[in-house]
């Protein structure tokens, strides 16, 4: 091929390219905005003029777009922070290439808007209340339609889901505690000195035990008069005289004694077996009724579920085994 075709080919080749680029670019400048084209000019023909301002938060960041709302409530980029205030003499000042010569900056009031980048601040943005309440609404359409069918399909995974994790989560969940057995015996000693021995004793002595014997006292006092009955003193008695003689059996206390609890003992209380669940059901009753005792019981859960060192531990244990569970 000469070098006077290979020309030829390049000219045709370039003079196609500018063809197709114009015809592109037409269009498109025909969707572009006039603001957004003297914006984009501005832009690139440089800043103006520098502007200062004081930024007490400090939170401004090199090349943060600077916006202008207009009285219609449009929005354009009117500059840019082009550089931040130095960190050891001055760090609130910050330096703005202001390339907007129609808008005065001195006629301006500054807002500072920063995004946290939360996924709830995300959803806000993405999700306005009236669009979460449309979708709101047409996911109860959906489950109220097609409800039963959504849980025949997803109910049996769920169970299946659960059947095979709960294996994997309670052997986690044993290793946890034992790696943090330390920290549960210390709370447990705290809980025993602070709780158990100042609150929770003189509780059951002030009032558990007078509802235990008022319930408790006549049905066992009546098991240990017949049982007392039932006892032979003189079986008992001439057993322990052998024991203690240098004869070659021995033991024969405890073997009467053994029988008689076997014989005597609980058939009496197996009878009043009735009466003794009466006084259980009774005293149980008057516990949970007792505003003193609710009051105390209540008190300290709420102690625990407050106490920063019994949090942390739970929550740690419970981070340890559902969330970073690798199996």
């Amino acid at each position: 091929m000469s070098r006077f075709l290979k020309r030829k080919i390049g000219i045709a080749f370039w003079a196609t390219a500018f063809v197709v680029m114009a015809l592109g670019v037409k269009p498109l400048r025909k969707a572009t905005t006039k603001d957004g084209d003297v914006s984009l000019m501005k832009y690139f023909s440089g800043p103006t003029q520098r502007v200062f301002v004081d930024d007490q938060s400090m939170a401004s960041e090199l090349h943060d777009p600077v916006f202008y709302e207009d009285p219609s409530g449009k929005w354009r980029q009117i500059g840019y922070v082009s550089q931040l205030g130095d960190p050891d003499t001055d760090p609130g000042q910050v330096e703005i290439s202001w390339y907007s010569s129609k808008i005065s900056p001195a006629q301006c009031e500054l807002f500072q808007y920063r995004s946290t980048g939360s996924l709830k601040e995300v959803l806000a943005t993405m999700l306005p209340p009236e669009k979460q309440l449309r979708i709101q609404q047409r996911l109860s359409a959906a489950l109220s339609e097609h409800g039963d069918d959504l849980s025949q399909a997803f109910v049996p995974l769920v169970q299946q889901s659960l059947k095979k994790s709960m294996p994997v989560i309670e052997a986690e969940f044993r290793k946890t505690i034992d790696r943090h057995r330390e920290e549960i015996n210390q709370l447990a000693t705290r809980f025993n000195d602070e709780v158990v021995e100042q609150q929770l004793i003189p509780l059951a002595k002030e009032e558990i035990m007078p509802i235990v014997r008022k319930h408790g006292q006549p049905p066992a006092e009546e098991i240990g008069r017949e049982i007392w009955d039932r006892a032979s003193l003189w079986r008992f008695g001439w057993r322990a005289v052998y024991d203690k003689t240098p004869l070659p059996e021995k033991g024969l206390v405890q073997e009467e004694w053994k029988r008689f609890v076997e014989s005597e003992a609980v058939p009496v209380i197996e009878e009043k077996m009735d009466d003794i669940v009466i006084a259980v059901q009774r005293i149980f009753s008057d516990v949970a009724v007792n505003p003193t005792i609710r009051a105390e019981i209540a008190g300290v859960a709420d102690e625990l579920a407050k106490d920063p060192e019994v949090t942390a531990l739970v929550r740690k244990i419970l981070r340890e085994t559902l969330v970073e569970n690798d199996r």
